[in-house]
């Protein structure tokens, strides 16, 4: 197999890093040393572990990767001891961990990456508390996405759990190949997506703007000022997001969709009242006026062939959602619920959209292309807010062996400052059922007044909760 091959949906994803936190209560002495060694045995089976993102020589424009660059030792680094004035674990844990960018309550070490190739694949820091840790991991966007990051999480505590002398993990090649997601005939001129532009001027690049972002953001990190892009953190206590879901899905039938999943209700939500916050009074009642949002769909089972499940790549795309202003702030203001359960299937219609056919014609476009960095994968118009889910991520299933334990809760290590929201892994509620169920918490992000905004809003405050 070609390791150093990228997919053409990798060429044409942001240039970047994303990760998360995860916060274990472990106090054993040993707990670095197990997680590197349960870390050298997962990169023994995945040689993108100690990988670099290269230009590509052949291909101007185009980025592979580079194998056997890096080493566990520069992947997995021990920060510090956060310093005795910080609060510990379990303070944080009564408080709902509220440890995310920009948090005035506790704030990790993140692993420095450099805003330019050559890019290390992973890169990985750990801060002691007392009374636990943190865990801060950091993969390549174009490497990896947020389900591939958690099956490698799974695959490095099941190393963990099983100690030096257990069996070695084994794995399947077809999980990682990438060869699955090429063009069909990179000769033929392909017609353009819809939804992928050309950009003229590479200076205002998507993938580029986003590393400007990375860069000024890396200097943030190690402490944060009063941000001009506050971050919120809101959980949808289990039981509510159930009768919401409910009620929303009596209107499905009518509404021309067989169902309306939790994804769609929370996105509904979340989006319909961040455009009600960022719309002006006019805006509001325009009938002219109309917004977008881009929703994060995994394809594992829609592209054909199929991908494994457990497929440790990037295999996503993008749906693309438009729907009049007002309709959307209307929906914040109506205590049916109808009007919010045609956002939700809006946005139903449009992750149904994503199909083989879809995702392949644009494949074969950007693999017949030059030079990728000429293209964006988003349509003419920018969507104004953007929503990408980990809600299917198992993060709390994965048991990291008894020295180290479970993680207890998942949040954002970076988050692009713009208007965003992450979805994240369900944690297990007091109404859950056999702990397959529990609150969803959401990391929102808007400017200063959309975000004051937010918080006040009637329909967030009913079935949201801000987690201080």
């Amino acid at each position: 197999m070609d390791w150093e091959y990228l997919s053409p949906l990798d060429q044409i994803l942001p240039r970047m890093y994303f990760g998360e936190i995860l916060c274990f209560p472990s106090t054993d002495p040993n707990f670095f040393s197990i997680l590197q060694h349960g870390l050298r045995k997962v990169a023994a089976i995945v040689p993108h572990l100690t990988s670099f993102v290269v230009d590509d020589d052949t291909r101007p424009g185009n980025i592979r990767l580079e194998h056997k660059r890096d080493a566990i030792d520069n992947i997995l680094v021990y920060g510090q001891d956060s310093p005795e004035e910080i609060l510990d674990y379990d303070t944080l844990k009564r408080t709902s961990f509220p440890i995310f960018p920009q948090s005035s309550l506790f704030y990790p070490h993140i692993p420095d990456v450099p805003p330019v190739a050559p890019w290390p694949v992973i890169r990985a820091e750990v801060t002691r508390v007392r009374g636990g840790f943190m865990l801060v991991v950091l993969v390549h966007h174009c490497v990896f996405d947020g389900l591939a990051l958690s099956e490698l999480l799974g695959m490095w505590a099941t190393s963990c759990a099983r100690g030096a002398l257990g069996q070695p993990l084994e794995i399947s090649q077809a999980r990682l190949n990438r060869r699955l997601l090429q063009g069909e005939d990179s000769k033929r001129v392909h017609p353009q997506p819809a939804d992928i532009s050309r950009v003229i001027n590479r200076l205002f690049s998507l993938s580029q703007t986003i590393s400007l972002f990375t860069q000024s953001f890396n200097q943030i990190l190690t402490k944060p000022p009063q941000p001009s892009w506050p971050i919120t953190l809101y959980r949808l206590p289990y039981h509510k997001l159930r009768g919401l879901k409910q009620t929303m899905n009596k209107f499905a039938s009518s509404l021309g969709v067989q169902f309306l999943s939790t994804n769609d209700v929370v996105s509904a939500l979340i989006w319909s009242c961040a455009t009600m916050a960022m719309s002006t009074p006019s805006q509001r009642l325009s009938l002219i006026s109309h917004c977008s949002t881009g929703v994060s769909v995994n394809i594992r089972s829609r592209i054909q062939p199929r991908l494994p499940d457990d497929f440790l790549g990037c295999a996503f795309g993008v749906a693309y959602i438009n729907m009049a202003r007002r309709k959307l702030c209307a929906a914040t203001e109506e205590t049916s619920f109808e009007s919010l359960a045609r956002v939700a299937a809006a946005i139903r219609h449009g992750v149904d959209g994503i199909t083989n056919n879809k995702m392949k014609e644009i494949i074969n476009y950007v693999d017949s292309q030059e030079d990728s960095r000429k293209l964006q994968w988003r349509p003419k118009k920018l969507n104004q807010f953007y929503i990408t889910s980990w809600a299917n991520q198992r993060i709390y299933d994965a048991d990291w062996g008894p020295q180290i334990g479970k993680c207890e809760a998942l949040r954002v290590a970076q988050i692009a400052l713009a208007p965003m929201c992450v979805i994240l892994p369900s944690r297990v509620g007091v109404g859950s059922k056999g702990g397959k169920c529990g609150d969803v918490e959401l990391i929102v992000s808007l400017e200063s007044l959309h975000m004051e905004r937010l918080r006040k809003l009637k329909l967030m405050g009913m079935f949201a909760e801000i987690i201080q």
